[in-house]
């Protein structure tokens, strides 16, 4: 059965309290394969994060039924010198049991569209060896790779895009 989560809306403009609570509860039990690309983007996973929401228009941080942080999902705030929006997520093991239809699946592809449809173009890139987030983006977000690898911090990186 489905569990039940909460979704927060975090945006600066509006920002009483920066969110460090979702952020540590999200490095705490973040996924093998969400921690391994942090680490390989920017050597400390609570740094990515923090950065990655710094940049962000939008976020989104989901709990689960007992409050705690599970996933995040950003959209990144206008740059001239890029096409679209940037489009990033990671989420904790805690997302495995039992959200996969309602958030993963659902709530994700539902945002993530939406974002697609307003801004024309989503992109960003994920590890090459992150296998399990590029299968799950392009079959459940239509998520397509460009056959080009790029290399960031001496990890070959996979860049995608989605378009709306």
């Amino acid at each position: 059965m489905a569990r039940k989560y909460t979704r927060v809306e975090f945006t600066f403009d509006e920002c009483e309290v920066y969110p460090d609570k979702y952020i540590k509860e999200l490095v705490d039990d973040l996924r093998p394969q969400d921690m391994d690309d942090l680490i390989a983007a920017c050597g400390n996973a609570e740094d990515a994060i923090r950065m990655s929401v710094a940049f962000s228009e939008l976020v989104y941080f989901y709990l689960d039924d007992t409050g705690k942080c599970i996933s995040v999902l950003g959209l990144g705030a206008h740059d001239d010198a890029t096409l679209g929006r940037q489009v990033w997520s990671v989420s904790t093991n805690e997302v495995e049991k039992g959200y996969i239809k309602s958030l993963l699946i659902k709530e994700a592809k539902k945002v993530v569209g939406a974002w697609a449809h307003k801004y024309g173009l989503l992109q960003n890139v994920v590890s090459d060896e992150n296998a399990k987030s590029i299968g799950y983006m392009s079959q459940i977000l239509g998520a397509v790779f460009l056959p080009e690898h790029i290399n960031i911090n001496g990890h070959i990186w996979k860049p995608f895009y989605i378009i709306g």
